[in-house]
C-alpha cells in the first residue's frame, strides 16, 4: 500500500514521558504517607488502565473512594503532572530526524493522542514536535478517543486522504484498534508502553526504532552515528 498520510501517537511513540507520569504519581501517593509504585508499572499502563493503577495504590491505603474523592485526587494527580510536564521527558532516538525526513519525502503528518490539550500541546511545542505536524487531534479535540476511530476519521476529512492511504504509528492495543476501526495501515513501535505482548497485537508492520519507518517507506535509513 502506498501511504501519504502517517498519524503518531504521543506517549510512547514521540516521547517517553513515563518517569514524569510515574513522578507525579508517586508524588501524590506521598503526599498520603503510602508506599510507591515502581515507575517502570506504570511504563506498561500508560494509555491503557493507568488511573485504574493510581486508584488502587490509593484504596489500597486509604479505603474506598467515592467518585467525588476520587475525582479530586485525579485533579491532584494532573496538577502534580502538569508542575513537572517536561522534567524528565525526552523524544525518542530518531523522531525529530526521521519526522524532518518524512516532511521532506511529502508525507502528510499528524498526531492522534489520548492526552488532553492542556498536556498534550504544550509538549509537542517544548520538542518542536508540532513544526512537522499538520494536525494535532488530542484526546479532547473529539467526542471519542482511541480506540474509537473518530479522530483518525478527522484527520482523514481534514487531509482528504483516506483511511486507506494513512499509516497509524503507535505503540498499544489501543493504537492497533484505532487503527482497524479506522480501516488505516498500522506500524507498531515495539519500544512503546504496553501491557500487552507483541505478538498479542494486531499490526501491519514492526518498527524496532522510530527510525524504521524510512526503509518501510521505502526511504534511506538515517545515517548511525557513533
Amino acid at each position: 500500500m502506498s501511504y501519504k498520510s502517517l498519524v503518531f501517537d504521543l506517549d510512547g511513540t514521540l516521547i517517553d514521558s513515563y518517569p514524569d507520569i510515574a513522578g507525579a504519581a508517586n508524588a501524590l501517593l506521598a503526599s498520603h504517607g503510602l508506599p510507591l509504585i515502581e515507575p517502570l508499572d506504570f511504563r506498561k499502563r500508560i494509555g491503557n488502565g493507568m488511573y485504574l493503577l493510581l486508584r488502587e495504590a490509593l484504596e489500597a491505603g486509604l479505603g474506598p473512594l467515592s467518585e467525588a474523592d476520587y475525582e479530586r485526587e485525579r485533579d491532584a494527580f494532573r496538577a502534580l503532572y502538569m508542575d513537572r510536564l517536561t522534567q524528565e521527558t525526552s523524544v525518542f532516538p530518531g523522531v525529530s530526524a526521521t519526522l524532518e525526513r518524512l516532511q521532506e519525502a511529502g508525507y502528510t503528518l499528524s498526531i492522534c493522542t489520548n492526552k488532553a490539550r492542556v498536556a498534550a500541546l504544550p509538549l509537542t511545542e517544548h520538542f518542536g514536535l508540532q513544526l512537522a505536524m499538520d494536525h494535532i487531534i488530542c484526546g479532547d479535540s473529539v467526542a471519542v478517543m482511541k480506540p474509537d476511530p473518530m479522530g483518525l476519521h478527522y484527520i482523514a476529512e481534514q487531509t482528504g486522504i483516506t483511511p486507506e492511504a494513512t499509516l497509524m504509528v503507535g505503540d498499544s492495543i489501543t493504537d492497533c484498534n484505532a487503527a482497524r476501526n479506522a480501516g488505516c495501515g498500522m506500524a507498531l513501535m515495539t519500544y512503546g508502553y504496553r501491557r500487552h505482548a507483541v505478538e498479542e497485537l494486531d499490526f501491519d508492520y514492526r518498527c524496532d526504532c522510530f527510525s524504521d519507518l524510512l526503509p518501510l517507506l521505502g526511504l534511506a535509513p538515517l545515517e548511525k552515528t557513533a
